[in-house]
């Protein structure tokens, strides 16, 4: 492979061998571990069979990065992780692009549905911020045909 691919398996690999047992990276941090999927989108890790064959190895802890994500949202809140501190709505908007952005290749209404709960937890609580963040995750959830923030998403798909 070219130097550029060389090095993003090489990233995309010191993240298998860093990852936790459960899905996360970091200290279960939801900021990192949407991070981390990030990286794996960028880089062309994919669930479905377009997948390009070298990213194919790292399909697993991206699908476990997902479901430990899922693990962390709020039922009631629809919150992806605690809300501890101030920089909570920021590692939930970073969640989300990473849901809308995996919502694109997961054949699964279930991850759809989460990242339309997330865009309602974001619409419901980040009304006047104007973080970069929030603002990228609501893009995102428009340009990748999330539900829109006014609409209820426990309508929109089945459970």
């Amino acid at each position: 492979p070219n130097p550029i691919e060389a090095n993003i398996s090489h990233g995309l690999e010191w993240l298998r061998k860093n990852q936790n047992a459960y899905g996360s990276w970091g200290n279960d941090d939801v900021g990192i571990t949407s991070l981390a999927m990030l990286a794996h989108l960028e880089a062309g890790v994919q669930l479905d069979s377009d997948c390009w064959e070298d990213k194919k190895r790292f399909r697993d802890q991206f699908s476990q990065a997902v479901v430990w994500l899922r693990s962390r949202q709020d039922k009631n809140t629809r919150q992806i992780g605690w809300n501890d501190d101030l920089a909570s709505l920021i590692r939930h908007s970073i969640a989300t692009v990473a849901l809308t952005k995996a919502s694109e290749n997961i054949p699964s209404f279930t991850t759809r549905r989460m990242a339309g709960l997330a865009v309602k937890h974001l619409k419901d609580e980040a009304s006047s911020n104007n973080d970069a963040w929030v603002l990228w995750a609501l893009a995102s959830a428009d340009l990748d045909s999330i539900p829109k923030p006014n609409s209820d998403p426990f309508n929109q798909f089945p459970s």
